[in-house]
């Protein structure tokens, strides 16, 4: 995978990070065919657990209908693809003139998530308190809604294209000093969807 490149380069990535001052997740493409389909057979081959149906209660709930892996042998290639693609968005900060992350960009935080198809993925919810900076969300195959919302309620919601291929990079706390966390959700999944997320740990 290190000879393939990525779709978008430090500039597209770079005008990306700047539209996260108003808004709240950006949509690029980010691999081509042959990126994908390598990542999307790791993720195919690797074993997964049931997520839990139910997190947090009242008016915290959320529901969630996926499975996950947050295992990845050291021969894995998500390794490298963490590494090409954290060494990518740095490029694209040092674009901007002035770090936008609190501190150094460190994408330590890997998962794979696996839907079926159905209704619902995962309920408008917010990322935890204990991701900073950026989340860099993958997708490698499916057909599936990702939406942004104003609350737990779904209101105000907005598509953010989430094809096969394309990065969504989520708005967290600490970049550029913001303390958002964005409401979104996974839903009308029409296809087995595979995706795969960074995010960087405070501390």
């Amino acid at each position: 995978m290190a000879d393939e490149r990525f779709l978008s380069g430090p500039d597209e990535v770079a005008a990306a990070l700047d539209a996260l001052d108003t808004e709240d997740a950006v949509s690029l493409p980010l691999l081509d065919e042959s990126a994908r389909r390598r990542l999307l057979a790791a993720a195919t081959s690797v074993a997964y657990r049931p997520a839990r149906a139910e997190i947090g209660s009242g008016d915290s709930l959320v529901r969630q209908n996926m499975e996950v892996c947050a295992d990845f042998a050291d021969s894995s290639p998500f390794h490298d693809f963490t590494r090409r693609f954290q060494a990518l968005v740095r490029a694209a900060a040092a674009r901007l003139g002035q770090n936008p992350f609190q501190g150094v960009l460190c994408l330590d935080d890997l998962v794979l998530q696996r839907y079926e198809p159905g209704p619902m993925g995962i309920t408008a919810h917010r990322d935890s308190l204990r991701y900073i900076n950026v989340a860099a969300l993958f997708t490698l195959a499916g057909e599936a809604r990702f939406t942004l919302c104003d609350d737990r309620d779904d209101r105000a919601s907005r598509d953010i294209n989430a094809a096969p291929g394309t990065v969504i990079l989520l708005l967290t706390p600490g970049f550029r000093g913001t303390n958002r966390r964005p409401f979104h959700l996974v839903s009308d999944i029409r296809s087995v969807r595979y995706s795969f997320g960074l995010r960087q740990r405070c501390g």
